[in-house]
C-alpha cells in the first residue's frame, strides 16, 4: 500500500473474491525457456527505517512486500484472494481435513517436507513456536490480535504444528502467514532465547530466508536481493534484484522512462493519470486493477477537539468526498466512486458491504455548522475563521505522506472547502515522512488529529486488530496495536470478539452489523475511496506473468521470481 497500514485479514468460513478491472491487460508471452539470469533495478515509493518484520515500522505495506520475498507462510491468498496452501505446507486446514478441530479450537499443519532455509537446514514446527513467541515477548509488536488467543504452539513433531486457541478464532489463516509477515528462523537468532526481538534488526537485512529471494544488503540508499538456490517452490529467473528508493513520483516515474528502473512496485495512483505520464515512452506500461485496499481519512478520537463527537460528526459534513472523486481518482479509474462501506469491508467482497452506511455523509456545510452551534461552538466568523469554543479552535491538523501528490490534491481539495463548514485544515509536513516517523511514531503515538492513509488488504471484515479497545496503542503497551483512531467503544469490541468466534457467516455478520452502526454513530473514520492498484514496467526490458498478482494481499511484486530479463 502506499505507505499503509497492514490489516491482516482472512476468514473460516468464506473466501471472499475481489473482481478486477484492468487499464492494460499485462500480459505478455513467456518463451518456452524464458531467459535465466541478469538483474533488475525496482523504485519504491517507501523507504524503511528498519527491517523488523514484528514492531510499529511493519506497519507499512512495503515492509511487508520485502517480508513477503523471503519469509515463508502457513498459509496464503492466491491471485483472486482464495485461501490456498503455500509453498510451506501441503494442505489447507480445515474441519474436513481433521486440520481443524472446533473444541478446543486447534488449528494443524503439515509442512513441506522439502522446505529448507536458505542455509540448508529444514523449516519445523520449532521456527513457528519461536515466530509466536516473539510475536508474545517483542515490544511494541504490530500485529497482536488472534495471536493473544494462542495458548500453545505444539512443536513436538517437526513437521507437523499445532496451533492451540483459548476459543474459536476465524482469522486464524493471517497467523503466521496470510496477510502477517509469516515465520521466523529461530536459529537465525541465538542470542535471544526469549525471543525478544525488540532491539533487533533495526539495521541491515533479514538475516534468513525461506523464499524465493536472499535480503543481501538494507541500507538507506538500496536494498538488493539475490536468488535463494535453496528454495523447493518456483526459483527465480533473475540473478539479483535491487530495491532503491523513489519517493517522489516525478523522480520514480522519469526514472522508468529513461531506464534508470525496469518496475515501479505498487506506486500509488496520482494527481494526474499514469498512463499519460507514461505516454512518451511506448514501452513503459502502466497496468491499474481494481485493488483490495481502501483511502479513509482517520481521526484521533483522543484529541482534545476531536474526542467531542459532535465536533467529529460536524467533520463529516465539511469533507466534499465527491469532489475528490470526481476530480482526482477517476483520472486513474474512471469508474470510481465515493466508498461508503462500513470499517473494514469493501463492495462486491462478500455480504459485509451490503449496506451503504456512510452515503448519509455528503458535503453539507449548512449542516455542519448546525450541529457545531447545537454544541456551544462559536462560529460568527465563519468562513474568515474557523468555530471556536472557548480556547479551543477547529483549525485542524492534517498528515499524510509527505510527497504523495494524490494526498496533497485531496487535501486541497477538501481544505478549499472547509472554511464554510467551519473547520481549517492545516497541512502538518514535519514528522510526516511516510516510512518514519508518520508510521512508527507520529499515528501509534496518537500525535495526530487528521490522518489521510490507505489500509489493507481486505480479505475478511474482522476489525478487531485495529479497532478493538486493547489494540490502542498506549506508552505502558509499547506503543503495540494497530487502533491508531483510538477508539475505544467496550460494546463494539465485545461485539468483534464475539464475531470473530462465530463460524456461521449469517450470524457473523449480523454481529458485524451491530459493530458498523456503532462504528458510525461515533463517527470513527470517514470511508474516502477503493485504492486502485498499480504496477509500472519496461515492457522492452523484462517480461513474465506481470500484473497477475495486483488485487491479491501481496501486490504486483509478489511473483517477482517469475520475471525475468527480454
Amino acid at each position: 500500500m502506499s505507505k499503509s497500514r497492514l490489516m491482516r485479514f482472512a476468514t473460516l468460513a468464506a473466501i471472499l473474491a475481489l473482481v478486477a478491472a484492468s487499464c492494460s491487460s499485462g500480459k505478455t508471452n513467456t518463451p518456452a525457456t524464458p531467459k535465466k539470469g541478469g538483474s533488475i533495478v525496482v523504485a519504491a515509493e517507501q523507504w524503511l527505517t528498519c527491517m523488523n518484520p514484528l514492531t510499529s515500522c511493519n506497519g507499512a505495506l512495503w515492509q511487508n512486500i520485502l517480508n513477503w520475498q523471503v519469509m515463508p507462510r502457513l498459509s496464503q491468498w492466491d491471485e483472486h484472494t482464495n485461501l490456498v496452501h503455500s509453498d510451506l505446507t501441503t494442505e489447507v486446514p480445515s474441519l474436513t481435513n481433521g486440520g481443524i478441530t472446533k473444541s478446543p479450537f486447534t488449528v494443524t499443519y503439515h509442512l513441506n517436507p522439502k522446505a529448507v532455509w536458505a542455509d540448508g537446514t529444514p523449516i519445523t514446527s520449532k521456527d513457528v513456536r519461536f515466530t509466536w513467541l516473539a510475536k508474545k515477548n517483542t515490544k511494541g509488536v504490530y500485529a497482536t490480535a488472534g495471536y493473544d488467543l494462542i495458548t500453545d504452539v505444539d512443536a513436538s513433531v517437526p513437521q507437523t504444528v499445532v496451533i492451540k486457541f483459548k476459543s474459536i478464532y476465524t482469522d486464524w489463516p493471517d497467523l503466521f502467514g496470510g496477510n502477517d509477515a509469516g515465520i521466523l528462523e529461530a536459529a537465525a537468532f541465538p542470542n535471544n532465547k526469549n525471543a525478544d526481538l525488540t532491539k533487533v534488526l533495526q539495521t541491515g537485512p533479514l538475516p534468513f530466508s525461506g523464499g524465493p529471494w536472499i535480503q543481501q544488503t538494507f541500507t538507506t540508499t538500496e536494498s538488493v536481493f539475490v536468488r535463494n538456490t535453496k528454495f523447493w517452490g518456483t526459483q527465480t529467473l533473475l540473478d539479483k534484484m535491487t530495491l532503491v528508493p523513489r519517493t517522489d513520483q516525478n523522480t520514480e516515474i522519469q526514472a522508468l522512462l529513461s531506464g534508470e528502473v525496469q518496475v515501479v512496485g505498487h506506486p500509488q495512483p496520482t494527481n494526474v493519470s499514469l498512463l499519460r505520464q507514461l505516454a512518451p515512452n511506448p514501452n513503459a506500461k502502466a497496468i491499474t486493477t481494481t485493488g483490495n485496499f481502501y483511502e479513509a481519512l482517520f481521526l484521533n478520537n483522543e484529541d482534545p477537539v476531536l474526542k467531542d463527537n459532535k465536533v467529529r460528526e460536524a467533520l463529516f459534513y465539511a469533507v466534499d468526498r465527491q469532489q475528490v472523486i470526481d476530480g482526482l481518482i477517476k483520472l486513474n479509474k474512471p469508474d470510481a466512486q465515493v466508498l461508503n462501506c462500513a470499517y473494514i469491508s469493501l463492495p462486491g467482497s462478500g455480504p459485509w458491504c451490503g449496506k451503504s452506511y456512510f452515503d448519509q455523509f455528503s458535503y453539507q456545510p449548512s449542516k455542519a455548522l448546525s450541529i457545531l452551534k447545537d454544541d456551544g461552538w462559536n462560529c460568527d466568523k465563519v468562513p474568515a475563521s474557523p468555530c471556536t469554543k472557548g480556547s479551543q479552535s477547529l483549525n485542524m491538523t492534517y498528515r499524510f505522506c509527505n510527497g504523495n501528490a494524490r494526498r496533497q490534491t485531496t487535501y486541497e481539495l477538501l481544505k478549499e472547502k472547509a472554511p464554510a463548514a467551519g473547520f481549517k485544515f492545516t497541512q502538518v509536513a514535519k514528522g510526516s515522512d511516510c516510512s518514519s516517523p508518520l508510521f512508527d511514531q507520529t499515528l501509534p503515538k496518537g500525535l495526530f488529529q487528521i490522518g489521510d492513509y490507505g489500509q489493507g488488504p481486505v480479505t475478511d471484515p474482522t476489525p478487531t486488530g485495529n479497532a478493538a479497545c486493547e489494540q490502542v496503542p498506549t506508552k505502558a503497551n509499547s506503543y503495540a496495536g494497530g487502533n491508531y483512531e483510538r477508539w475505544c467503544n467496550t460494546k463494539a469490541t465485545d461485539l468483534m470478539h464475539q464475531s470473530d468466534a462465530e463460524l456461521d457467516n449469517t450470524k457473523r455478520l449480523a454481529l458485524l452489523q451491530q459493530v458498523y452502526e456503532l462504528e458510525v454513530a461515533d463517527h470513527v473514520l470517514l470511508p474516502l475511496y477503493v485504492l486502485p492498484s498499480v504496477i509500472m514496467y519496461r515492457a522492452d526490458k523484462i517480461g513474465g506473468p506481470i500484473g497477475t498478482w495486483n488485487d491479491s494481499p501481496y501486490t504486483g511484486m509478489f511473483n517477482s521470481n517469475e520475471w525475468y530479463l527480454k
